[in-house]
């Protein structure tokens, strides 16, 4: 018989190990996350930067109209469902595979947009509409939002839209130009 020395690691106890470090890495990001401010504020540009990503590229995909609805309280994506002449009917985007929505925290607070310029007027029951080229090109916008802490103090903040590569930059205070 032969006689291995059974020194190494199986491929099983080191994916189990690995395993476990992801799981607890990450409920300790999450549990830092919670007390940090900052942390809290880069998940959200990363969120709506995810919704973003996932949107240019159905639009690329489909080649159909899309949209990004913001409210005081979420963003979500709409997608052309008919074209009757000049008017475009929009339906919610369901996506399979990822979140093609977002939802704000409670201390969230949706200052205004400004697309090219110039203020986007809400449709009178607080949503917000941007549309996505069929190229997957994004206007050039501002989001001015600010989030509330513990103290009740506010920061200000903007998202600087970057229309080609299609993702937003944080930009600290309100920025409209």
């Amino acid at each position: 018989m032969n006689n291995v020395n059974k020194s190494a690691f199986t491929l099983i106890e080191i994916v189990v190990a690995i395993s476990i470090m992801v799981v607890l890495m990450g409920m300790a990001t999450r549990f830092v996350s919670f007390g940090n401010p900052e942390a809290k504020i880069v998940n959200i540009v990363s969120s709506i930067n995810n919704v973003v990503f996932l949107t240019k590229q159905n639009v690329i995909v489909s080649n159909k109209l899309h949209r990004l609805v913001f409210s005081k309280n979420e963003l979500k994506v709409q997608v052309e469902k008919e074209m009757v002449g000049s008017k475009v009917s929009f339906e919610d985007f369901v996506s399979s595979f990822s979140k093609a929505k977002f939802k704000f925290p409670p201390n969230f607070d949706l200052f205004a947009i400004y697309s090219n310029g110039k203020r986007v007027e809400d449709d009178k029951s607080g949503f917000f509409y941007i549309d996505i080229s069929r190229n997957g090109i994004l206007p050039f916008l501002f989001v001015q939002f600010s989030i509330e802490d513990r103290n009740g103090a506010s920061e200000k903040y903007t998202l600087r839209s970057q229309p080609f590569l299609g993702y937003f930059e944080l930009e600290s205070g309100w920025i409209k130009e």
